[in-house]
């Protein structure tokens, strides 16, 4: 691909008399303004967190903001603690319209906007989705 492309450039821009231009050669300036990489199919990162905080948990926070998914643990905050980093992590979801899944009683998936978020209940239902159980 890249071959193709110096190739197309230098039919385009050089003439006859510089036929024995080299790949090498081609200057890197154009190498970077012409052939851009393609971007890649973005995944979602999924970071699991147990903040014993509210300023660790505070911390935390600008991942979910950059698209990160937080699989969140209260479980080592005390109670005014969790019920803080509770309605803060809450009040940053809301303005972010990030998903918020509870998992289990001290655990909470924050997950961005565009992330599908699906809860199956049932077995039945992984095998309408195309899960073998084992």
């Amino acid at each position: 691909m890249l071959a193709e492309m110096v190739s197309a450039v230098k039919s385009k821009f050089l003439t006859e008399e510089h036929d024995e231009f080299e790949q090498e050669d081609f200057p890197e300036i154009i190498k970077e303004e012409i052939i851009k990489p393609t971007p890649k199919v973005s995944k979602l990162a999924i970071l699991t967190v147990c903040p014993s905080g509210f300023e660790e948990a505070k911390a935390l926070v600008k991942e979910l903001v950059q698209g990160k998914a937080l699989l969140f643990s209260f479980s080592k905050l005390n109670n005014e603690d969790k019920q803080r980093t509770f309605d803060f992590l809450n009040g940053v979801a809301y303005v972010i319209n990030a998903n918020v899944e509870k998992v289990t009683r001290e655990t909470i998936l924050y997950s961005p906007a565009n992330a599908k978020v699906e809860r199956l209940t049932k077995l039945s239902s992984l095998e309408k989705k195309g899960f073998q159980i084992i």
